[in-house]
């Protein structure tokens, strides 16, 4: 099991993590590898969230715009992990009466992929604004 597994590309469905672990393992190898890239992908995540803030904070703008920026930032956080959650479980239920490994690969693959396209969607927002 290689500990530096790739972190998706942006337009990487589900269906392309799982099937990138795939081809390298099997069987609980596939799912380890799956989870692995929900886990570093939520720790990119969390760093491009940090990132933003910064950057909105020294944004060249003035200080109502900052907070309100600041705000509304927040609560798309709060919207995209209840998007998150309830997305991922519509992917859960597409199991049907599947069991073992791929129900869980499910699940973390669709973590992955939108975490990562979140990732990429602040990045690209962050590194636009204008600093002071």
């Amino acid at each position: 099991m290689a500990q530096d597994d790739p972190i998706p590309a942006n337009d990487e469905d589900e269906y392309e993590i799982r099937s990138a672990c795939s081809g390298t393992y099997g069987g609980q190898d596939v799912a380890d590898c799956v989870e692995r890239k929900a886990t570093k992908s939520g720790q990119l995540l969390a760093t491009a969230e940090q990132q933003m803030i910064k950057h909105i904070k020294s944004w060249d703008e003035s200080d109502t715009y900052i907070q309100n920026a600041l705000q509304t930032f927040a609560t798309s956080q709060k919207d995209f992990i209840t998007y998150r959650t309830s997305h991922c479980a519509f992917h859960h239920a597409l199991n049907g009466g599947g069991t073992g490994y791929g129900v869980m690969m499910r699940k973390y693959a669709c973590i992955a992929a939108l975490n990562t396209r979140r990732t990429h969607e602040l990045t690209a927002l962050s590194s636009r604004l204008p600093a002071r």
